[in-house]
């Protein structure tokens, strides 16, 4: 989480524009054009969460094949299937090849599902679920927006007050058209960000060795009914 309130990252950015007040409107904007950057960059480890999520299982299985996930997540890392000691990692395909292999997953045998793709903000498996099945999402979100109504709410960004304050005067000069400051202040911006990449990549007490079992993951279906099998 961030120490600043956002009436406190506003003083800040006030100061940086000598205390004119006649951008005050835009500043919440500005923020959030910020943390949107900052968020592109990299996994930022505090945006870093596991979504729980239930399968749809209504016999219907045109509908019980997709699940939407909350507009807060920008990106899946990975997803598993509890189901006791039938518990599976889901294995991702690319929609592409989805489509093209299982253009119908409703008419295919439902069952527990192995697989799925993901196409905006819906992921849908293969099998379709024949029970609510629990998932456990490991994902990547964005940050939760700043809105003025909210003046003491701090950003969902680690330490990093600073930099929202740096690329929002940058953002706020090059719509200016002050273009020696945005430079100025985007200089500031890359500094703060390359430090703070440094230390984020740091994982001193990470063990890498080999994962027993990889070899062995695959999808738990006899091949004759799984149609992402080409050959035996």
């Amino acid at each position: 989480m961030g120490t600043l309130m956002l009436s406190e990252l506003e003083d800040e950015i006030r100061a940086g524009l000598g205390n004119r007040t006649d951008l005050d409107a835009r500043l919440p904007r500005a923020l959030n054009i910020a943390q949107t950057r900052i968020t592109r960059v990299i996994n930022w480890e505090e945006l870093q969460e596991i979504y729980t999520g239930i399968t749809g299982f209504t016999s219907t299985p045109a509908d019980d094949k997709f699940l939407a996930l909350p507009s807060s997540v920008r990106k899946i890392n990975s997803v598993r299937l509890l189901d006791g000691f039938n518990s599976r990692k889901l294995i991702r395909v690319q929609h592409v090849a989805w489509d093209r292999t299982v253009p119908a997953p409703q008419a295919q045998a439902v069952g527990r599902p192995s697989m799925y793709t993901q196409y905006r903000n819906i992921m849908e498996f293969w099998k379709v679920p024949d029970a609510a099945y629990s998932l456990e999402c490991r994902t990547v979100d964005w940050p939760t927006p700043f809105v003025a109504a909210s003046p003491n709410a701090v950003s969902d960004l680690d330490n990093k007050d600073d930099m929202l304050i740096s690329l929002s005067l940058s953002w706020l000069y090059l719509t200016l058209k002050n273009d020696p400051m945005a430079r100025r202040w985007w200089v500031t911006y890359t500094g703060q960000l390359n430090t703070a990449m440094g230390e984020e990549l740091e994982q001193p007490d990470l063990d890498l060795l080999p994962s027993a079992g990889v070899g062995s993951i695959g999808a738990s279906v006899p091949y004759y009914q799984d149609p992402f099998v080409t050959g035996v």
